[in-house]
Formats: structure tokens, sequence, C-alpha cells
């Protein structure tokens, strides 16, 4: 399977079809103006395209006259080395990762909310648009149609974090807490009403008369089993998808 890096801009708060482009005037300072030209000179991109990314920003972060950066809910937001912050997430215990990954799903639903961005994709837009993650479209051929799966860089990331962030997302509810990965690993592959029969049964302790949970898992994410694997490149979800 390989990655697409091509980036789309389906944003619904972007709505760029149909947009003219327009030209305004600001008047800068000398000293960042040659920080600009050496912002695009490390990225080599025209100087112009350079402050159009940054001004492009606004789409999902608010710059305060301090230089403070918050969302749009107000939320403080800062500047961080992603693999320092992967680090010290993957140190904590199971249930501060769920914790901190619905905490950061409220904050996009109510950021998306704010915006008026609805739909899954424009959803993902926004998410990676945070830069928190590396997501990436994965192209898949099924009978007539092309599918393209949302792919998020395992490396910087607990899969505890992800499952709980994406569900609130989803569902706009918690993350079934005593779900475990090892529960979601023992019965990978199994279909909704296979799990409902071996929840009968007292030898699966883990689901017994509590099916529910991996079951909301399953229609709501319904992760592959490379998630788990140790060697995993990128987190990819059976309903996290779309199609054309």
């Amino acid at each position: 399977m390989v990655a697409d890096k091509s980036k789309k801009n389906r944003d619904d708060s972007k709505n760029n079809k149909g947009d003219l482009k327009k030209a305004f005037t600001i008047r800068i300072e000398q000293s960042i103006l040659d920080n600009l030209k050496k912002a695009s000179d490390n990225t080599r991109l025209r100087q112009a395209t350079q402050a159009r990314t940054y001004l492009q920003m606004s789409q999902f972060v608010v710059t305060q006259s301090n230089l403070g950066i918050e969302a749009y809910d107000r939320s403080p937001m800062g500047l961080y080395p992603k693999k320092i912050w992967g680090n010290l997430l993957e140190n904590l215990p199971e249930n501060k990762q769920f914790e901190i990954g619905d905490s950061l799903g409220m904050m996009i639903l109510t950021n998306c909310g704010i915006m008026q961005i609805e739909s899954l994709e424009s959803k993902m837009d926004f998410l990676a648009g945070l830069g928190w993650f590396d997501i990436r479209m994965f192209p898949e051929r099924e009978e007539t149609n092309l599918v393209n799966y949302y792919g998020i860089l395992a490396h910087d990331w607990p899969i505890n974090v992800i499952h709980a962030l994406l569900f609130r997302i989803l569902t706009q509810h918690e993350f079934p807490s005593k779900l475990t990965v090892k529960t979601i690993q023992k019965y990978y592959g199994k279909t909704v009403d296979q799990i409902r029969s071996l929840s009968r049964q007292k030898k699966n302790a883990d689901i017994y008369n509590t099916p529910e949970p991996l079951i909301q898992y399953i229609e709501t994410l319904d992760g592959r089993e490379q998630n788990y694997s140790p060697d995993c490149s990128f987190y990819i979800f059976n309903k996290l998808k779309t199609e054309g």
C-alpha cells in the first residue's frame, strides 16, 4: 500500500471552490521581510507563496497581537517538538493516554463547530492543518470504486490517544475505557454477530455479557491489524475513508 502525499483542500471552512483571489497590501518591518526571505529560502518557495502559507494558518489558529497562539475557542496553543511530545505520551499510563486523546478530540469538535466544519473530510483536513499529525491518504481499489483511507503516522502518537481522539470526533462520545488493545487484537476480524455469540461464553471474560464496547469500536473505527504491530508506520482504520 502506497501513501498518496498530495494535499486536497476539501475543508468546508476554506470554501476554495469558486473563491476569487484578492490582493491586499500591508506594511511590515524590513526585519520581518528578511525573515520571510530566510523562510522561503529554506522551503524553496517564492516569498509570496511563503507569505500565503502563513496566512492560510488562520484557517486553524488565531495569532494575537502579542504573538500568542490560540484555537478559535480561545484555547491556548503552542509550538513543540513532535518527537519529545510523542515520547512523553508513550510513557504515560493507558488511562492518561485515553484522557488526553479525548480532551484533544473535544477541542477539535468545539473548533469545528465554531467554524461550521461538518464532514469527515473537513474534520480530518482541520486535524492535519493543526500540525499535530502527519496524515496521508492510502488509495485502494475496491471492486469498481477507488477508496482513500486516512493514515496517521504512528511514530509520534500512542494508539490509545488516537483511539480516544478519533472516537470522540466521530461519535461525540468518550472511547469505551474498559476496551483494551489486547481485547481488540484478540477478536480482530470477527463480525459483530460472532462477537455477540462469543460474549455469551464465560471463557471469554474480557467481553462476557458486555460485547458493546468492542462492537462500538468496530462500527466506529475498525482499526487494521497492522495498527497493533510494534513496527506499524501508519494507523489505518477501515471506517476512516472517503470514496472517489
